[in-house]
């Protein structure tokens, strides 16, 4: 039985909360999303949170469900993402998906596995999702690992700067080596799209000459941060499939990855 914490419920029904600041690394997203889906799809976008993401995919895609326990996003989400005939609005815990009877061919999540606060409880989120998809339907999964994480704290602290913290009660980040096994019988990874040189720029170079402090609405930050991040993120789109960092196996600096998973 998958547990539902009632602390992050409440902490995402509050209008205070913003599910990711950084806009630049939203838009690399996004466009990692919108890379993989086709104009022919029915699309799934589980805990889509207040339709920032789900705006552009509706645009492109034949079908698309709107998935959102919360119900303060979810009536954002309804407004922005607006009702043109080929979107569906759910509003319910994604532990009910199985519950409901529609078909797609690919999933997307971003950032909300990690919302569950056991690696079972994961388990048992990525087994719905693999239920739900046909053969050879794709779930796009956007979430956060460890290792590139520890990587990223490392190579800060090497430079005199403080780790970055998790918030431990509300998120959960996967162990990528743990991830990788447990999907290995469930899908063919075909692609997987790391956003480290994005990271190395702006939690790492950028921030020994400028200051940010700070998550959500309680983020302070010099200005600089508002060129230096649209231009990391210029530069990660030309040059980051040219480097590696190798401070660990997986080629991971920084805490997000994009898997394509395609069901055996």
């Amino acid at each position: 039985m998958i547990k539902q914490n009632k602390t992050i419920g409440d902490y995402w029904e509050n209008k205070n909360t913003i599910s990711l600041v950084d806009k630049n690394l939203r838009i690399l997203e996004t466009n990692f999303i919108l890379k993989n889906i086709l104009k022919s799809d029915k699309l799934l976008d589980l805990g889509c949170g207040d339709g920032e993401s789900t705006f552009h995919y509706a645009k492109k895609v034949k079908k698309l469900i709107a998935f959102e326990k919360s119900n303060y996003l979810f009536k954002k989400m309804k407004k922005r993402v607006g009702n043109k005939g080929k979107v569906t609005f759910i509003n319910d815990s994604l532990v009910n998906l199985n519950e409901y009877n529609f078909y797609c061919n690919k999933i997307v999540t971003q950032r909300v596995v990690i919302n569950f606060m056991t690696w079972n409880d994961q388990k048992q989120i990525i087994n719905l999702i693999h239920k739900k998809l046909p053969k050879n339907g794709k779930y796009l999964m956007i979430e956060n690992t460890m290792e590139g994480f520890q990587s990223m704290n490392r190579l800060r602290n090497s430079l005199g700067l403080e780790s970055i913290k998790i918030h431990k009660w509300h998120n959960k980040f996967f162990y990528f080596k743990d991830l990788l096994k447990f999907v290995d019988k469930k899908f063919k990874i075909e692609e997987i799209n790391n956003f480290n040189l994005y990271y190395f720029l702006t939690r790492a170079f950028v921030n020994t000459f400028a200051k940010f402090s700070g998550y959500g609405n309680k983020i302070r930050k010099d200005k600089i941060f508002e060129i230096t991040d649209y231009k990391s993120r210029i530069l990660h789109e030309k040059f980051n499939e040219k480097l590696n960092f190798k401070d660990n196996k997986y080629n991971l600096f920084g805490p997000i990855s994009g898997f394509v998973l395609k069901k055996i």
